[in-house]
């Protein structure tokens, strides 16, 4: 629990049984012969304290209180959050650090104090992104939601949506649609940020090249699909009607392009084992199958993460429609693989609305 009944006095010395941040003192106890201010209620938000030299106006936030000597005053945020100590500080400071807990390191290097001491930097905050949603699992978050992830491949955190329910947990949503046969159609190919941000009201992807591996081996090796004919579910399985998965078996040949407009450049197959999750009663063992090695079936129209069993192809670029292959298209809105078929019966379709690929 949060301390709320601290204590802050100005002073340039040192007072014993106080701790000491630049010119203020902080005490969780009264100390006679000072005057201390109580501080904000830090259960609420995070607080920067600062002397305030100014006599005769003590300030906080917008309110100020007459006094005769130097005194303190007080920022704090509106919620418990490393996004917003950090937009506090950047803005309060004319800074633009990426993560709160070097802003906390500046504050207590020149003469602040904060109450952000690192307590949530929990893996998959912003102050403590996590390389992959598998990494904060096993931390002990099972909660679905939006994470910061930031691997060796990338530059700062960014938010990915990560589900911690299905299928063991640790899922990282690649790309999704909220209504794929409504404009804009498409699925988009993994090879760009697009959406998120905290929010799945329209398209999402993210840069799979730089999620996939971390530190130069992959990280990632299955991919899980859902669907539904309903638009706008969150994407778990149990919202949707139907799902399933491939586990690669050479997760580090995955080579996605740069552009889907090149030609393809990655003839080694992925290698893995189909298997269905939920709404498939006529494919209900799990599958050998392949996809390219870049998931690219034809540039500028069609990928997949998954081919057909009765089909599996040198450079793993089967366009048989059948059964588990599952082919999307990045401008309409056909799907294949998402229906209840068996192994040699096309399986397209397009009144699929809600669409979700995740990887893990």
């Amino acid at each position: 629990m949060a301390v709320t009944n601290r204590l802050f006095t100005y002073s340039a010395t040192p007072i014993s049984g106080a701790s000491q941040s630049g010119n203020l003192a902080i005490s969780t106890t009264y100390i006679p012969g000072y005057t201390w201010w109580g501080g904000p209620d830090e259960s609420v938000g995070y607080v920067i304290a600062h002397e305030d030299t100014t006599v005769g106006v003590r300030t906080e936030r917008n309110k100020s209180a007459t006094v005769s000597t130097n005194s303190v005053g007080f920022w704090r945020t509106a919620t418990q959050s490393d996004a917003a100590f950090l937009a506090m500080f950047n803005g309060l400071f004319n800074q633009n650090y990426a993560t709160a807990s070097t802003a906390a390191a500046w504050l207590n290097s020149n003469g602040y104090w904060t109450s952000y001491s690192g307590s949530s930097s929990t893996l998959g905050t912003i102050g403590n992104p996590a390389v992959s949603a598998q990494a904060i699992y096993n931390s002990g978050q099972t909660t679905n939601g939006w994470y910061y992830i930031q691997t060796s491949n990338m530059t700062s955190a960014k938010q990915i949506y990560c589900n911690m329910t299905d299928e063991g947990g640790g899922w990282m949503l690649m790309s999704y649609s909220p209504n794929n046969i409504a404009a804009p159609l498409g699925i988009p190919y993994p090879n760009q940020w697009l959406g998120g941000t905290g929010s799945l009201t329209s398209r999402v992807s993210i840069d799979a090249r730089e999620v996939w591996y971390h530190n130069g081996l992959a990280q990632c090796s299955q991919v899980m699909k859902i669907a539904s004919t309903t638009a706008s579910l969150v994407p778990l399985v149990s919202n949707v009607q139907i799902a399933n998965k491939v586990v690669y078996s050479n997760p580090n040949n995955l080579r996605l392009s740069a552009t889907f407009s090149t030609t393809l450049n990655n003839n080694t197959p992925m290698t893995g084992t189909w298997s269905g999750i939920k709404g498939h009663t006529l494919m209900n063992t799990s599958l050998a199958v392949n996809a390219p090695g870049d998931w690219i079936y034809s540039v500028n129209t069609w990928w997949t993460v998954c081919g057909p069993s009765t089909q599996l192809l040198s450079d793993g670029r089967s366009g048989n429609a059948q059964g588990s292959g599952s082919w999307t298209n990045i401008s309409n809105g056909v799907i294949y693989g998402m229906a209840d078929v068996n192994t040699i019966t096309t399986s397209n379709r397009s009144d699929i609305k809600t669409y979700a690929v995740y990887i893990k």
